[in-house]
């Protein structure tokens, strides 16, 4: 049994066209879906969805200023947004799902026009075996922000695609949860970006985080650094010139072992910095393929460290308690006039 309330028509399709529209949906009950349309410049749309097994779907058209309100609340519910086709500059989507139990909800977010520019789109969900997906081809100076509390999530972001790049535009993703595992990717092309993952409060074990660059000047942060950081697993890949990759895996005491950290670097003037300790039986791996890259803070048991070119510069600094298990660094650099430094103590 469907219970329906719509504040503007008696259908659950609502679509305008032209200037200047608002369109509000409200929906209470289980297995209900809606869609909206608009076509012009300035729209705006808020759906609320109370319920079970819910649906929505969103799209608009403009060439300037989008915006779109999703709230659902509730288990296996499902929204999905569209700003991208000629969508224009300065749209923005907000998603909002929360739901206790394991039903899980699914957001996509997809702003992928030739002019999204200054855009925002923002998922924030909690419950459990959530998933949310956020698309911004072409990204000049956009923003995208996912922030899950909950266990067994799975969050991605894709900023540029393609001959599409992105530029000067920033990825977030904060994952919280009481048990892992959580698995989290962000996918940058184009130059001047900014990528942050954080696993880092009360995130569990069993965590995955990956993030990938294309391009230069681009920073990369991803943050595994729990009391339960037990078997996690954080990756960056950057491709190109003056890129700047930070990886930590901080946790507390034994609760930090079996995990891994990997920074691979191909360009020169990359910066990568890798900080791991507070267990055991966990492994680092830096890779820099170029020329005048640095390595730096880089700790944690088993290390390894490769610099492939010229005027590189490694350092290695491993620290463990009286009694430990000591550590081991195996470093290479190959070409010429590469500095290695290597400090180890207890």
């Amino acid at each position: 049994m469907k219970k329906v309330i719509l504040s503007l028509v008696a259908a659950c399709a609502i679509t305008t066209s032209f200037a200047q529209n608002n369109a509000s949906l409200s929906q209470s009950g289980t297995g209900n879906s809606s869609s909206s349309t608009q076509i012009g410049d300035l729209q705006t749309v808020n759906v609320v969805q109370n319920g079970t097994n819910n649906v929505n779907t969103n799209q608009q058209f403009s060439h300037f200023s989008q915006l779109t309100n999703v709230t659902q609340t509730g288990l296996a519910n499902t929204a999905t947004t569209f700003q991208n086709a000629d969508a224009g500059p300065t749209n923005v989507i907000t998603v909002n799902q929360n739901g206790t139990g394991t039903g899980g909800n699914t957001a996509v977010v997809d702003q992928s026009d030739f002019l999204t520019i200054n855009s925002q789109a923002t998922v924030l969900q909690s419950g459990q075996n959530l998933q949310s997906t956020i698309t911004q081809h072409y990204a000049i100076n956009d923003v995208a922000i996912t922030d899950q509390t909950g266990a067994s999530n799975n969050a991605t972001i894709n900023q540029g695609n393609g001959s599409m790049g992105s530029a000067n535009s920033y990825a977030y993703i904060q994952q919280y949860s009481d048990f892992g595992p959580q698995d989290a990717t962000i996918n940058q092309l184009g130059d001047n970006n900014n990528a942050q993952i954080f696993q880092s409060n009360d995130a569990g074990p069993n965590n995955v985080a990956t993030l990938n660059q294309n391009g230069n000047n681009n920073i990369g942060l991803i943050d595994q650094s729990d009391f339960s950081t037990v078997s996690t697993a954080g990756v960056i890949n950057q491709l190109g010139n003056n890129n700047q990759a930070y990886l930590q895996q901080r946790g507390g005491g034994p609760f930090t072992s079996g995990s891994s950290a990997s920074i691979d670097q191909t360009g020169n003037g990359n910066y990568a910095n890798l900080t791991q300790y507070g267990g055991a039986n966990n492994q680092a791996v830096i890779t820099q393929t170029g020329d005048l890259n640095v390595v730096t803070g880089l700790a944690g048991v088993g290390v390894s460290g490769l610099q492939i070119g010229t005027n590189n510069s490694l350092t290695v600094t491993q620290l463990s308690a009286a009694g430990g298990p000591g550590q081991t660094a195996r470093v290479q650099q190959i070409g010429t006039g590469n500095v290695g430094v290597i400090g180890q103590g207890n």
